[in-house]
């Protein structure tokens, strides 16, 4: 086995040997180090291919000079790791090291000390000599990154867009799931019914299952299984905007007491209103701001699910969560074949509606499906959060008439297919004074803020708020365009006024509501 040595050069500096190849220059190490530096070091994100003695991370830390920087380095080879700790240990607080086999730590620390508004785009650095030798191991991280800042990225932009209404509908919905009312559990399978084009195709097989196993339908398809009589035990609501409402438009009083609506606390709130049984459950971090030293202080446990992008993602979530032992699911293509969604589906129906002789419905599909493709980001995404979700649950997955086959799924149903849904009234009624008093203390906080005479003032109060962790996740928008495009203070000041004023709306019902 070939193993990493250490060598003093011709002018005396040390370098790392493997076998015969040099890591570094024999000759200048620290001059090669600075040629490898890209042109444009402005950035405050630098990400690092191979350390070797750090050479190049301390040309870095040079030409970056006293800047506040993150800077990560990713090693493969542990006994690399050993050579530079030992031989030339790097010190500044602003250098993390990892490896390939931590980039779960790598994940953690981004989330916890990289503020989201100041990030800037990366730059890569890479000592080539080693970054060849270990082409599959570099590669592996490469791709992780890349997938990590897809994600990472997405999800920011997503937060910036719609914070502000997810704390809005929270408020608006915290007087029904601060009083649980209700208890879930599974036992043995259940359906999970997406509203892809195959749903229709599927009708006949669902009326043969009907009522033998638990239905948990996703709000989009619901429509769909209502015209063909079949009222499933469970809807998955999770969509924060008002055209989620449209979805449950002229059901009937009848259907409405049968199904059980299982939401977010941050769905539009207005949907959990049309139902007397409720199931409330929370995506990781929407809510946490406000609401996870309040919960455990009265001991109360919402269903806390991971997020996936997507209804789909949730009620599988859900699901498993529930205790369902195989999960069958129907309609859920991943994949555009002619139509993106099923017929009778609101989104169909408002097609329907626009089409005409001259555009056909079929032609509209096929122009989004030209755009997008048959398979857009949105569901390759959710392809591979259901690939994970597989393999890490170690659930067992049937996908009924797939288009696109996932990785270690099943075809068809199980061999012995039952299942039931038991649904326990919660007793008791629960008060909720402390959640009256954190809602009264957030309106007149969040006035305060209203009253700032400019940024700098505004600023100030945000950051000594108890509020604070709630003000920098609906301010995300605001705080990326002042920080990053070095916005206008007046015009940033007005855009978070806006932003205030519907939360003390909302503030102000929720309070009304649970007066009620």
């Amino acid at each position: 086995m070939i193993d990493f040595s250490i060598e003093k050069g011709k002018k005396d500096f040390l370098t790392l040997k493997y076998g015969t190849r040099y890591i570094h220059s024999a000759v200048d190490p620290l001059k090669e180090a600075e040629r490898m530096l890209p042109p444009n070091l402005q950035s405050n994100l630098f990400i690092v291919f191979g350390l070797g003695l750090g050479y190049h991370v301390r040309a870095l830390l040079d030409a970056i000079g006293d800047r506040q920087a993150h800077i990560f380095v990713f090693e493969t080879d542990e006994h690399i790791l050993e050579l530079c700790q030992t031989h030339a240990p790097l010190s500044d607080p602003r250098v993390q090291i990892f490896t390939d086999h931590d980039f779960y730590r790598f994940s953690d620390f981004f989330h916890q000390h990289v503020p989201s508004y100041k990030i800037e785009h990366p730059v890569y650095i890479e000592l080539k000599s080693e970054t060849l030798l270990f082409q599959q191991a570099y590669k592996n991280i490469k791709n992780k990154l890349e997938e990590f800042f897809r994600y990472f990225f997405q999800s920011l932009f997503t937060k910036a867009e719609f914070a502000p209404l997810w704390i809005n509908n929270i408020l608006l919905n915290s007087s029904l799931f601060l009083k649980p009312s209700l208890s879930l559990f599974v036992q043995g399978d259940a359906l999970l019914i997406a509203a892809g084009p195959t749903l229709n195709k599927s009708l006949p097989l669902l009326k043969k299952l009907y009522k033998k196993i638990p239905f948990f339908v996703v709000d989009t398809a619901l429509k769909t299984l209502i015209q063909a009589n079949i009222i499933p035990d469970v809807v998955v609501a999770t969509d924060t905007q008002f055209h989620n409402y449209r979805d449950f438009f002229n059901l009937s009083t009848a259907a409405r007491e049968h199904m059980i609506l299982a939401c977010d606390i941050s769905v539009y709130h207005k949907i959990p209103q049309l139902f007397k049984k409720v199931f409330f459950f929370r995506t990781e971090e929407l809510g946490s701001a406000l609401l996870d030293n309040y919960l455990e202080v009265e001991n109360l446990a919402l269903p806390l699910l991971p997020p996936g992008g997507s209804v789909s993602a949730a009620t599988l979530s859900l699901l498993y969560y529930l205790g369902a032992q195989n999960i069958i699911m129907v309609g859920q293509d991943l994949f555009y074949p002619h139509l993106t969604h099923a017929v009778g589906t609101i989104h169909y129906e408002r097609t329907l509606y626009r089409s005409s002789k001259i555009s056909p419905i079929f032609n509209f599909f096929q122009h989004v499906i030209f755009q997008r493709g048959h398979k857009d980001l949105a569901l390759e995404n959710l392809s591979r959060w259901i690939e994970d979700f597989i393999q890490l649950s170690h659930t067992p997955l049937y996908q009924v008439e797939p288009i696109f086959l996932l990785k270690n799924s099943f075809i068809g149903l199980p061999q012995h297919l039952q299942g039931s849904l038991a649904a326990f009234p919660k007793p008791g009624h629960r008060e909720n004074p402390r959640a009256q008093k954190l809602l009264e203390h957030l309106l007149e906080e969040t006035k305060k803020l209203r009253q700032a005479e400019n940024a700098e003032e505004f600023l100030s109060l945000r950051n000594n708020s108890i509020f604070k962790f709630l003000y920098d996740y609906i301010f995300i928008k605001q705080d990326l365009y002042l920080s990053r495009r070095h916005g206008d203070k007046e015009l940033y000041l007005g855009s978070c006024f806006r932003i205030i004023d519907r939360l003390c709306r909302a503030d102000i019902l929720a309070l009304r509501s649970f007066e009620k």
